[in-house]
């Protein structure tokens, strides 16, 4: 399931969200029969992660707000990679309000514990919208107070934003 969810993912079209949405119907489905026989299936975190992100990049940021909701409310957890995925799809799409507002929920609220890519989605999501100081704030926050060792990548884009401040 998740190989083909990963697809939507790349495609992020309205055909793939239809495909995604059609596979994830019969993922939650709790079991059924066909020609081949009886067959069960339980959605991993993984496959909720990875239709999350394919609702996200396909828009569709109130049935993402409305799962995480639902998930929330037994328990659950966001991962870092899915900090990182939402996040980075909001500054993709030029939302740095969407991305500080999923960052308060799964960060702040919710408990999940960053990791660099969360962190440096964070920060890439203020300076693709211009806010520069945000974006360099971000990464000596997530140095200073996380004790984040920054990669290459992350080293540049703060040896950007420091620049153009």
């Amino acid at each position: 399931l998740n190989s083909a969810l990963h697809l939507c993912s790349i495609a992020a079209s309205a055909a793939a969200l239809e495909w995604a949405e059609q596979l994830w119907h019969l993922a939650s489905l709790s079991g059924g029969e066909t020609l081949e026989g009886t067959w069960r299936f339980e959605a991993t975190r993984v496959n909720y992660e990875t239709f999350l992100t394919i609702l996200s990049k396909c828009g569709q940021q109130q049935r993402v707000d409305d799962m995480l909701d639902s998930l929330e409310e037994r328990g659950w957890r966001a991962s870092p990679v899915l900090v990182a995925a939402l996040v980075h799809v909001a500054g993709e799409q030029r939302n740095s309000e969407r991305a500080e507002e999923l960052w308060r929920r799964l960060v702040d609220r919710v408990g999940a514990k960053p990791n660099l890519m969360a962190i440096a989605a964070r920060a890439k999501a203020q300076m693709l919208v211009g806010k520069i100081p945000a974006c360099a704030d971000i990464i000596e926050q997530g140095i200073e107070q996380g004790g984040m060792t920054i990669n290459y990548k992350v080293f540049e884009m703060l040896v950007q934003a420091l620049t153009l401040i």
